[in-house]
């Protein structure tokens, strides 16, 4: 009600704004959330998480258990005595299974591992990221939703603005009213102007942070009143379980753990080693005698200064206990 007793009617509605009833009803809320997954920011991380997973998969086919063959030919002078010798030409293939064992198995373990910290990595930013956006994008809708109420109110109080004036006016013909305070009873409509283009400013803001945060064409229309799930109150007993379900928390938690128990700290870390099993036939000219051969094979390498790579080796993996230890527990 305006001072003087005039009345202004105002829907306490949702009203319908000229603009938007030509542009339809935009999406609801629940039906953009549906549409976060395909946005470019989830796409580029759904990338990273895909590319991890296949470096994962290339990391243990690597260094593991693998297939190895040879082939040889040959042309020989062996000796027999101090007069004779044999001479012939040999052609010979084989074929055995390579098992790394020892500090080789450690490194490809821990290789390994370093691999699947990355894919929870990028699991746990990929969740993050999602969270993010719906929390932006529930930001923006609200916002959205309340600028077009109010500048839809706001074009309400305008559009009686003219029968108001008629009156004010024929009432100061009358004497009845001052023109100070015909102008004090119009400078509302003045306000409603100003909220209608702050509004409408507003909105405009809200639709461009919407369309960046979803996949698809997305233009302005009527939007539906958001829905605010009810909270479940949260008690003391809850807090512990609700942070260790956070996705970062959770994946610090998982590196805190697996660092606890680094190769590293075994003695035979840098003992490079492996053992081969495999058969190797041969065909010796002119005549064509075959000959076969199966063997077990162990090689490795231990490094000169086996002492100081020891103490290196452990003193490393101790350094990202304490550092994984500390990042869980200051998250």
């Amino acid at each position: 009600m305006l001072p003087g007793g005039f009345k202004v009617p105002i829907a306490l509605c949702l009203a319908v704004l000229p603009v938007a009833a030509a542009a339809g009803a935009m999406p609801t809320l629940a039906e953009l959330e549906m549409r976060v997954e395909g946005s470019s920011s989830m796409q580029v991380l759904q990338s990273d998480y895909e590319l991890a997973r296949r470096r994962l998969e290339l990391e243990r086919r690597s260094h593991g258990a693998s297939l190895f063959s040879q082939a040889m030919a040959a042309e020989n002078d062996d000796v027999i005595d101090v007069n004779r010798t044999h001479s012939y030409s040999a052609l010979g293939a084989g074929v055995g299974v390579r098992v790394p064992v020892l500090g080789s198995r450690l490194q490809w373990q821990e290789s390994v591992s370093r691999s699947e910290l990355d894919v929870a990595h990028q699991e746990s930013l990929r969740e993050l990221r999602r969270r993010e956006i719906l929390r932006d994008l529930r930001k923006a809708y609200a916002e959205y939703w309340g600028a077009q109420r109010l500048a839809a109110l706001s074009h309400e109080i305008l559009e009686s603005e003219p029968v108001v004036e008629s009156q004010l006016m024929r009432r100061k013909e009358s004497g009845l009213l001052l023109d100070s305070d015909r102008l004090e009873f119009m400078s509302g409509f003045a306000l409603a102007r100003r909220d209608a283009a702050v509004a409408e400013a507003d909105q405009q803001r809200a639709l461009m942070t919407l369309q960046s945060l979803v996949t698809g064409p997305l233009e302005g229309g009527i939007a539906a009143r958001p829905l605010i799930a009810p909270g479940c109150p949260m008690t003391a007993e809850m807090i512990p379980s609700w942070v260790d379900a956070d996705p970062e928390v959770s994946f610090l938690h998982e590196a805190a753990d697996r660092a606890q128990v680094s190769p590293r700290d075994s003695a035979l870390y840098g003992v490079s080693s492996d053992i081969r099993v495999g058969y190797s036939t041969a065909t010796e000219w002119p005549n064509a005698q075959r000959g076969g051969s199966a063997a077990v094979t162990w090689s490795f390498e231990v490094p000169i200064e086996m002492l100081t790579h020891r103490g290196l080796a452990q003193a490393t993996a101790q350094a990202e206990r304490n550092r994984a230890q500390r990042t869980y527990e200051d998250r």
